[in-house]
């Protein structure tokens, strides 16, 4: 029925409970205020912001009104390659693709840096550094706290009971974790994953909860009791809030905690290995080799690759000449085969097995004799002054030239196979030439690739073995030094002209040559480094290098050999540090092997017996072996490392560790070393908290913790790029000597003592050998203050002076700058 009314609905009531509960609190950290430019503070990690100078506040609460004011970071400054002890030997990153920089707060942009941060772009990616206050560098963090609700009101600031940034170091190796620093006393400490995730902690009362399972070890390492307890709080900094006045005012509507960052303390760390019995501190030492060894081989089939694709390019550019083609070989083969001899009119065992086997011989004995035509005596003044280096074919061709003679030698069936194969080898030179040459990048395509040399002719075993592949890296070295020593002899007339001081170039040092080709690719390293400087303000007061040899010629042999030479020597390196881990027996294993290597490089060569003797040999020579890339190339890890070699080396690393005794004196040496608790080795994050007051006397305070900072690295103390100028005033001299008779009537006491006890003090006579312990009753010497500064700038002067002249130091002319004093207007 259309005027029916439908029921009435029930009426709902609405209850309001006497006590209301608030919502539930949810609390963000975000980037601070005036650095968000008006954005929502979604959570972010705080950002790292250096300063210049002891007026780091000052500065810092003047960019807080003005973020435009905040000091730009500097690409290669602010920013470096990650440290050695983060990668692993094939320099590829220990640490999770995870950790990477963050996008700059504020950077001076460098436009020879393509990255669209500003940084430089590296394989891998390069890191924030962060720098001491020794180096006039402070860093601060900054961060919002605030309501994750609509409008996003901040935390009111009365309620922060606390608040602290903790400093956590990446561990060392293996899979990755984060270690916090506990310590007893503030002296002593040590690095240590805790068990719970750093949010599950509080920083002021860890727990039985955090040391599961760590505490026989951790008492021991920090020398404490058994029944002792452990550290109840984690080193923290501590974060202020920022004054409500900062910004014109603006702090006092935000919530935002700052504080400074130390990344420099005194305290040191506990020793890694615990003193205990004998037997345990065997295997310690044996465990932490082959650990070590295995992580390294881990790394080894990138390190083989890496080694591969420089020494191609070493080899391409110091030893190899043009390969011949198919038809010009095949023409080659059919006239040595065919030639009939004088003495033996037929090849013993048919011609072609004469033939291969003669190929193999010519080539070590060619190996043998360019060896010994590179010798320092013949080279090193034709390339210091020949307009462009030898090129490979003329050292070939020398070293072929140089096999006439021993083809008619007694020995020259031993050397060629047979006498029919050294008079072939004479009759049909230009042939020979061609069949030497594809039988060279044969041996070296053999040790690229680590595996058997091929056969000189189908069907035909090779004479060639591992030995002629050593010779053939020992003459690619020394055709390395000739190449830097061109090299630099280039570069030296166009930084110094027109006194380049060549002469120290060739100048040997007691019978050995003064330049090595470590110490040559150091000095051109540092010399074709500051041309990345070239148009900037701080540019070289040179004109600008050419690494063609001579300039303007094109011919980049030497600079495309150095190169090589540097990738390769920076592998090694990476694989060296890998290893240091393992303790001194390393190195003791490293120099077994060389030594062993230059007693068969020496006897193949033909030098007197004994390996030092051999060792000493080479080094005339010019090779020296303890220096990269002869050091790796010729040791460990070789031209070719693989996993199984690396691990293998536990086997003599463990059984130098077999003695007890020098398992004792190996451990208390490293308990005894001083390790500071920051390290440049390491990278480091920065967790902060804070801790945050109830809403009412009846809620419990609240922990939270920030996100992790970006990571980053802590430069050295000797940091170039860190390093603020100094001067240090040197006295007037005349007006010192003015001075002299006045320093009594001024009552003047500019003196520094020198107190020498009993039977304590020294002689000094006209000769240095004359000084000498002197025996007597004690003596205070008092000098004047301005006469030690004078001395030990002599001092220095004139051990500046030997330095520079001396293999290896000539690159610090580099670091030399003099100017005159200009003299003050009236």
């Amino acid at each position: 029925m259309a005027g029916t009314l439908s029921a009435p609905r029930p009426r709902r009531r609405l209850t309001i409970p006497a006590h209301r509960t608030e919502a539930r609190e949810v609390l963000v950290t975000a980037a601070p205020f005036f650095l968000r430019g008006g954005a929502d503070p979604a959570p972010a990690s705080p950002p790292l912001l250096s300063f210049d100078g002891a007026d780091f506040m000052q500065a810092f609460l003047s960019a807080v009104g003005d973020p435009v004011r905040l000091p730009k970071l500097l690409p290669w400054r602010d920013w470096a390659e990650p440290p050695d002890g983060v990668l692993d030997a094939a320099g590829r990153p220990r640490y999770p693709a995870t950790l990477r920089r963050a996008a700059p707060v504020a950077i001076e942009r460098d436009p020879a840096v393509p990255s669209a941060d500003g940084v430089p772009d590296a394989d891998p990616a390069w890191l924030r550094k962060l720098y001491l206050p020794l180096h006039g560098r402070f860093t601060l963090l900054a961060f919002d706290v605030a309501c994750q609700r609509l409008g996003w009101p901040p935390l009111a600031r009365e309620r922060v009971l606390g608040a602290g940034a903790v400093v956590r170091r990446l561990r060392p190796g293996g899979a990755p974790g984060w270690e916090d620093w506990i310590s007893v006393d503030g002296k002593r400490g040590l690095w240590v994953e805790l068990a719970r995730p750093i949010e599950q902690r509080d920083p002021a009362a860890l727990g039985d909860a955090d040391y599961a399972g760590l505490g026989v070890g951790l008492r021991a390492r920090l020398g404490l009791p058994a029944t002792a307890p452990l550290p109840a709080a984690l080193d923290s900094a501590r974060l202020t809030l920022l004054p409500a006045d900062a910004g014109g005012g603006a702090a006092a509507r935000h919530c935002t905690l700052q504080g400074y960052l130390p990344v420099f303390s005194a305290a040191e760390q506990a020793s890694e290995i615990v003193l205990a019995d004998a037997p345990a501190m065997v295997a310690a030492l044996q465990s932490r080799a082959t650990a070590t060894l295995a992580t390294a081989a881990a790394a080894a089939p990138a390190l083989a690759a890496r080694i591969r694709a420089a020494l191609a390019a070493l080899l391409a550019e110091t030893v190899l000449p043009p390969r011949p083609g198919a038809a010009a070989l095949a023409n080659a083969w059919a006239q040595v085969r065919g030639f009939t001899g004088v003495t033996e009119a037929f090849p013993p065992g048919g011609a072609v097995a004469a033939t291969a086997l003669t190929l193999d011989r010519t080539l070590r004995t060619l190996l043998g004799t360019g060896f010994a035509v590179l010798a320092p005596a013949t080279v090193d003044a034709p390339t210091v002054t020949a307009p462009s280096p030898e090129a490979t074919d003329a050292w070939l061709g020398r070293a072929q030239t140089a096999l006439g003679p021993l083809a008619g030698g007694a020995d020259r069936a031993a050397r060629f196979g047979s006498v029919w194969g050294a008079e072939n080898v004479v009759a049909n030179a230009s042939s020979w030439r061609l069949l030497l040459a594809e039988r060279l990048h044969q041996l070296a395509a053999a040790l690229l690739a680590g595996g058997a040399i091929a056969a000189p002719w189908p069907g035909q075993p090779a004479a060639l073995d591992g030995q002629d592949s050593g010779v053939l890296l020992a003459c690619t070295l020394l055709r390395l030094r000739v190449l830097r020593l061109a090299l630099a002899a280039t570069l030296r007339r166009q930084m110094f002209d027109p006194d380049p001081d060549l002469a120290s170039l060739t100048a040997p040092q007691n019978g050995v040559p003064g330049q090595t080709a470590g110490a040559l690719g150091t000095e051109i390293a540092a010399a074709l480094g500051l041309e990345g400087g070239r148009f900037t303000p701080e540019a070289p007061p040179w004109p600008q290098l050419s690494d063609a040899t001579p300039p303007g010629s094109g011919d980049r042999r030497a600079a495309r050999a150095h190169q090589a030479a540097e990738d390769l020597a920076a592998a090694f390196i990476a694989f060296e540090a890998s290893c240091a881990g393992v303790g001194p027996a390393f190195e003791q294993e490293q120099d077994q092997h060389l030594l062993d290597r230059a007693d068969a490089l020496g006897g193949r060569l033909g030098m007197p017996a004994g390996a030092a003797a051999r060792m000493q040999a080479l080094r005339m020579q010019g090779l020296e072996l303890h220096e990269q890339p002869s050091r790796g190339l010729l040791g460990l890890p070789g031209a070719v490392p693989s996993a199984f070699a690396i691990t293998s080396l536990g086997i003599p690393i463990a059984g130098r560790y077999a003695s007890e005794q020098v398992a004792l004196s190996t451990t208390r040496n490293e308990a005894r070393a001083p390790r500071l608790r920051y390290d440049h080795d390491s990278l480091y994050v920065v967790q902060c908290w804070v801790r945050v007051a109830g809403r009412d006397a009846c809620e419990a305070p609240q922990l939270l913790w920030t996100l992790p900072t970006e990571p980053f690295a802590i430069a050295e103390p000797t940091d170039v790029l860190g390093a603020k100028p100094a001067t240090i005033q040197l006295p007037d001299i005349p007006r010192l000597i003015r001075d002299i008779p006045r320093i009594a009537k001024a009552r003047a006491r500019p003196f520094a003592a020198f107190a020498a006890p009993p039977n304590s003090s020294y002689l000094t006579g006209d000769d240095p050998k004359d000084t000498q312990r002197a025996w007597g009753i004690g003596w205070i010497c008092s000098f004047a203050i301005p006469v030690i500064t004078i001395c030990a700038f002599i001092l220095f002067s004139i051990i500046f002076s030997i330095l520079i002249v001396l293999p290896g130091f000539f690159w610090m002319l580099l670091l030399k700058f003099c100017i005159p004093v200009p003299k003050r207007s009236s």
